[in-house]
């Protein structure tokens, strides 16, 4: 992932958060507690795609359950009172949510660049 791509997702991802806390609608508490839950995993994805501490972590799957697990990690911090916020088992759900809407729209992209440089090629061959 270059650069401007990581900018760009990270700086949506952060604004979609920013967007949770502010959100005054209906369903205001399940938005709140529960929509920052399932992006913060998307910005750590983003993260992990851009500057991988490790080899592992090239493969898709391999940042979803980084994502996830860094997520998760916090939540327990909560739980042992070693971080602040409130412990909520549901922010699980949301984690795992927000990794795999991560991995599934890394995927679909893979896929829709591979096709359109078939494409590409099959169009410079004619």
């Amino acid at each position: 992932m270059k650069i401007k791509s990581f900018l760009t997702i990270a700086t949506g991802t952060l604004s979609a958060g920013l967007a949770t806390k502010i959100y005054s609608g209906p369903r205001q508490d399940f938005i709140r507690f529960y929509g920052w839950d399932s992006i913060a995993p998307i910005y750590f994805y983003t993260v992990l795609s851009t500057f991988p501490p490790l080899k592992i972590f090239k493969k898709p799957i391999a940042k979803a359950i980084g994502a996830f697990a860094f997520c998760s990690a916090g939540e327990i911090c909560q739980n042992f009172g070693l971080y602040g916020g409130t412990y909520d088992s549901k922010d699980f759900l949301a984690y795992a949510a927000g990794a795999g809407l991560a991995l599934s729209i890394d995927l679909l992209s893979e896929r829709l660049s591979k096709n359109k440089n078939i494409e590409n090629k099959i169009e410079c061959e004619k």
